[in-house]
């Protein structure tokens, strides 16, 4: 779905043209093979959601332990409202690296 919005402002010789196009995602698209959604990555691990046996978790993991730190039992609201927190947040780049290849991806 695509949508265009046009606004003339001849007085400034201006115009200002918006195009917003939508995709949509199956779940199974957002997690890959892995199972994995990382949100947030530096060399030591990441952090984001973890889809396993058809459950969503979030997860912390650190690269030195080779295992998840955190491993937190969520639901699909859970991940839906992570997935749009990270989308929006400002503050993008701060923590590690805001990985923006999987938001949508």
């Amino acid at each position: 779905m695509q949508s265009v919005s046009t606004a003339v402002d001849a007085e400034e010789d201006r115009a200002s043209i918006t195009v917003v196009v939508e995709h949509s995602f199956e779940i199974e698209e957002l997690f890959g093979r892995s199972g994995e959604l990382r949100l947030w990555q530096d060399s030591q691990g990441w952090s984001g959601l973890l889809r396993d046996d058809g459950e969503f978790y979030r997860v912390n993991y650190h690269a030195s332990e080779e295992e998840f730190l955190t491993k937190e039992p969520c639901s699909l609201d859970d991940v839906r409202l992570a997935l749009a927190k990270h989308i929006d947040d400002e503050a993008a780049g701060k923590a590690g690296e805001f990985v923006r290849g999987c938001s949508p991806p």
